[in-house]
């Protein structure tokens, strides 16, 4: 009892502690419980007042009471054990497989099955690989037929087109259509036919690459379905940022288009009319509202589609790179190339006009001759003034031809040095095809990379075997044909010697005469080459031994010792 009242005692200072804190920093608070509340626990305590007068009235009945209550729930609580511990029959389950879209385009194409899928071995043995005349009911209702194709797969194929976006309801009977023993989950399912859909696959601005004012904006909607061509129309819009929408589409102000179908109108592509060159970049808004409909109905498109489109301004012409590549020329030997691409069809003339480029000073101008023991790095083409110019070397610039007379890749052969730094600058003012023009200036600096690997071909010269029938060039070439010659040279062109130069340059005849006195050992190795094996260092070298003119003999030793390196 005394430890009883202690923890009251203990509770009640600490609730009266609690209380003083909390009038300090919050004050008074007075709460008055609502009515509802007031009479839901009045309730209570009558009720439990009246439980405890009956309890106390007969104890022995509260207690038999009790009892029945308790003995009841263990009853319930026991009979659900029992009836989970019971076997439960098997439920077969299936899938359904809604049918796709028609392929329109196959003119021998049928319409997409439906294809419902058994868990287990449903179907009777007398009824598989049969149709179904009776047991399933479709709603709305399909001309077409039902059949087991095996003993877990049930197919309906319609005779004609599924309608567009359609939704159908069948109903499968217990008895009759599947064997005795199985029971199915669910003897009722639903499937839909393909929707009607709707696509903007693309949208862009066009310039005619023949009629330079010939500009305008196209796009193309692909759908499911042939459209309905008035429905389709009627909700296109087409309209520049910023311009006025009207009131409820009463003086809105739009960019005429119009449109064009292909055969089967699964294609819709939308012209603008000629748009003239802004001053300024501006945004048109291509949007199809909801709404759309196949030509044979079906439920419309409900989400809108929107792209937006910019538009070039006057001065959008700009270089977008301007690269250091090589190629080779007619004669198989490397080329420097500069590679300048704009964002425009522009022709060859109108970019020569403007590019210029300079072989920047090995070394600053502004750096002491004692500092200058590594060539100086340029990056960046900020600090190219008219001082650095004045100390660099003009680079006479080449242009190669293309095939179109207007194209936005454009190149020029040049001459540099590997290692070397180019300034390269584009002056403002260059025109397109178009009538756009460069607003800003363009520059860069690049670096001259190192030669690459090119194989470079011999003259013609006979073979020991095919005796002139065929004519050897670069191993590299006929590694599946006649590989036996006198003289060989592949490697960087900018490492080339002087010997191998003179090599490459005889005469046939010259070379004839010594190819055909090749050992016999040569020939077996050719023959091992010509089987698509690369030549060996010793094929190089015990051919060469034949040659007649000392020049080209130096060349080929000088290429073996060279292969024996990288071997």
């Amino acid at each position: 009892m005394d430890g009883g009242w202690q923890v009251r005692k203990a509770m009640t200072g600490v609730w009266r502690m609690l209380g003083r804190i909390g009038h300090h920093l919050f004050g008074d608070v007075h709460w008055q419980a609502p009515v509802w509340l007031r009479a839901t626990m009045e309730g209570l305590v009558a009720a439990q007042r009246y439980v405890a007068a009956w309890i106390e009235r007969d104890r022995r009945r509260a207690t038999l009471v009790v009892g029945v209550v308790l003995a009841v729930a263990a009853a319930g609580l026991a009979g659900k054990w029992w009836y989970d511990q019971l076997p439960k029959p098997v439920e077969v389950t299936y899938a359904v497989k809604d049918p796709a879209r028609t392929r329109i385009e196959d003119p021998n194409a049928r319409p997409d099955p439906v294809i419902v899928e058994f868990s287990a071995s449903v179907a009777t043995l007398a009824g598989v690989g049969k149709e179904v005349t009776t047991g399933i009911q479709t709603s709305p209702a399909v001309e077409g037929v039902w059949t087991w194709t095996d003993d877990r797969t049930l197919v309906f194929q319609p005779k004609a087109d599924w309608p567009v976006g359609g939704e159908f309801t069948v109903s499968l009977a217990r008895k009759g259509l599947i064997a005795e023993q199985v029971r199915l989950k669910d003897y009722q399912f639903k499937f839909r036919a393909a929707p009607f859909v709707a696509e903007l696959t693309e949208a862009q601005f066009y310039q005619d690459p023949v009629n330079a004012a010939s500009k305008k904006i196209v796009a193309a909607v692909n759908f499911s379905h042939p459209v309905n061509p008035a429905d389709f129309e009627k909700r296109i819009v087409l309209r520049e940022a910023g311009k006025s929408g009207g009131f409820l589409g009463l003086g809105a102000e739009g960019t005429k288009f119009r449109v064009t179908y292909d055969k089967l109108k699964l294609n819709a592509f939308i012209h603008s009319e000629a748009l003239p060159i802004p001053a300024k970049p501006l945004q048109v808004n291509l949007t199809v509202e909801p709404g759309v409909r196949a030509a044979r109905g079906g439920t419309p498109t409900a989400a809108p589609l929107a792209r937006a489109v910019v538009v070039p301004g006057l001065y959008s012409l700009a270089v977008q790179s301007a690269d250091l590549t090589q190629a080779d020329n007619e004669r198989l030997e490397p080329d420097r190339i500069l590679m300048v691409n704009v964002s425009a069809d522009t022709h060859e003339r109108e970019l020569a006009g403007k590019l210029r480029v300079w072989l920047l000073p090995l070394y600053h101008p502004d750096s002491k001759e004692e500092d200058r023991k590594q060539p100086y790095h340029w990056g960046d083409p900020a600090k190219i003034g008219p001082e650095i110019l004045k100390a660099s070397e003009v680079v006479k610039l080449e242009p190669v031809a293309s095939e179109r007379e207007y194209v936005q890749q454009h190149a020029f052969k040049l001459a540099a040095d590997a290692g070397r730094y180019l300034y390269v600058r584009v002056d403002k003012g260059v025109k397109s095809f178009g009538g756009y023009v460069m607003e800003k200036d363009y520059d860069r600096i690049a670096r001259v990379s190192r030669s690459r690997a090119s194989c470079v071909s011999l003259p013609k010269a006979r073979c020991s075997r095919c005796q002139g029938r065929r004519s050897c060039r670069c191993w590299r070439a006929t590694s599946k044909g006649c590989v036996t010659r006198s003289a060989a040279c592949c490697r960087s062109r900018s490492s080339i010697s002087s010997p191998c130069r003179a090599a490459t340059s005889r005469s046939r005849t010259s070379i004839t005469a010594s190819t055909t006195r090749t050992s016999p050992s040569v020939t077996r190795r050719s023959r091992r080459c010509r089987r698509g094996r690369r030549a060996s260092p010793t094929t190089w070298r015990s051919t060469s031994a034949a040659i007649s003119n000392p020049t080209a003999a130096r060349a080929a030793a000088s290429f073996s010792s060279r292969s024996r390196v990288m071997t």
